[in-house]
């Protein structure tokens, strides 16, 4: 008996699909500068590629990865996110989720501000924030708002040109807070009319400029119609209306010595010079005759100047230093008349003589004389005596020298007929010896 074989088939069919996608694993809101990071899931077969979106435009063009992250995030990142998977069954895109990027307040600051007297003035600042800000508002020195809106302030000036006031706004979110102010000041109304719907409105009159004034800080401030300065000096001097600080709003025009010297400027600055200056300051803030005020700068030739007294330190220096000069003068003195005392030594061979020219009324002695010579090589009186016998000149052979017993040889002393006096005769003797002058070198 034969048995029959059954046998079994399968058919395997591949199957494609594909099901919507999943954004997931970030949290909102985020601050600026967090790190955010997106997930995409998708049930698919095959796997898909993953395209981020933020607010319909590509983000992260078509791959494999299926993560998007931004690095420090940025307020320009706020906003829809969806993502969206793709394989060959077709394409799915994921629920939309808002990314919220938050930060503190940012505040556009503002130029000071000029007002009239009186005038009612309206602060708005703008001021960028997530989540909305709150406004904390306050003035320097203090005022009174008068709106209801909290995103601004309104207040009154004063009628005094020069006021100021400082304005502070505090604007403050769960994120930060930012202050920031503006400066106000009160000027001279300078606009008469302007024009409203094709009429022609009449505003009050502009602010005259009153009792105009000229300030020189080097001169005294206020000065009283003149001033004198030094030649080459530079004087500085301040216009003002009304005693008014600079900045109030008013213009001036300057002229020096006839000659116009600027205009707009508050402040003139020039060199003095010998003979003076003629200076004229006009305010002119629309007033129909403006202000005018003179001043004379009276310039001298300079005189001069009186050394001034000494100090009390260069005094004791100038006595020491006398007393100094003194000391070493005496000390001279003394030495000197040390000297004077003591008399010349007398002369060894060993000594140096100088040159002897006897003064006499004898003719046989006329251009005679002793020549004296130092010792040589430290010979002896005797040696150095023969060398002067050399030397000197021998008397006439026709008469004998009468005063060869002083000049010979190893006499220690010169002398000279001029010493003799009315003692003098044709002959020496023994009180012409006393009489005699040693010289000595």
């Amino acid at each position: 008996m034969t048995m029959a074989t059954k046998s079994t088939c399968y058919i395997i069919i591949s199957m494609t699909d594909l099901y919507k996608p999943v954004l997931s694993s970030f949290t909102t809101p985020v601050t600026e500068g967090d790190t955010v990071e997106m997930l995409c899931s998708a049930d698919a077969n095959p796997s898909p590629t993953y395209t981020f979106l933020k607010d319909g435009g590509e983000v992260q063009p078509p791959g494999a990865s299926s993560t998007f992250r931004i690095q420090s995030v940025s307020r320009d990142k706020d906003g829809s996110y969806e993502c969206r998977a793709s394989n060959s069954a077709g394409t799915e895109t994921s629920e939309s989720r808002m990314l919220d990027v938050q930060y503190p307040p940012e505040i556009t600051p503002l130029s000071n501000i000029e007002v009239s007297r009186g005038e009612s003035v309206t602060i708005s600042f703008v001021v960028v924030a997530n989540p909305t800000a709150t406004y904390t508002w306050n003035t320097l020195p203090a005022t009174t708002d008068t709106d209801n809106n909290p995103e601004t302030y309104t207040f009154t000036v004063s009628d005094t040109i020069g006021d100021s006031y400082t304005v502070n706004l505090t604007a403050s979110n769960d994120v930060g807070t930012t202050p920031e102010s503006v400066k106000v000041t009160v000027v001279a109304r300078i606009t008469t009319l302007m024009t409203t719907t094709n009429a022609l409105t009449t505003l009050p009159p502009p602010d005259s400029c009153g009792a105009l004034s000229i300030v020189s800080e080097s001169h005294g401030n206020v000065v009283d119609g003149a001033i004198s300065a030094q030649p080459g000096e530079d004087v500085t001097v301040d216009c003002r209306c009304g005693g008014s600080s600079s900045g109030n709003g008013f213009k001036y025009e300057w002229t020096l010595d006839g000659e116009n010297a600027g205009t707009d400027s508050d402040k003139l600055s020039f060199k003095a010079v010998v003979g003076g200056h003629d200076v004229v300051c006009k305010g002119t803030a629309g007033a129909p005759e403006p202000s005018e005020v003179s001043l004379s700068v009276n310039v001298a030739k300079k005189e001069k100047q009186t050394s001034d007294p000494l100090s009390t330190g260069a005094i004791v220096g100038i006595v020491i230093g006398i007393i100094v000069v003194l000391v070493i003068l005496a000390v001279v003195i003394v030495i000197v008349l040390k000297a004077r005392e003591d008399g010349p030594s007398n002369k060894s061979a060993d000594s140096a003589y100088m040159d002897v020219t006897w003064d006499t009324k004898d003719p046989n002695r006329v251009n005679q004389g002793k020549k004296t010579a130092p010792p040589i090589n430290g010979n002896s009186k005797q040696e150095a005596a023969k060398l002067l016998e050399s030397d000197t000149p021998k008397p006439s052979t026709a008469e004998p020298d009468p005063y060869e017993k002083y000049d010979r040889y190893g006499d220690e002393r010169a002398y000279s007929r001029t010493s003799y006096g009315d003692d003098y005769n044709d002959k020496p003797d023994e009180d012409d010896y006393a009489n005699s002058m040693p010289v000595t070198v």
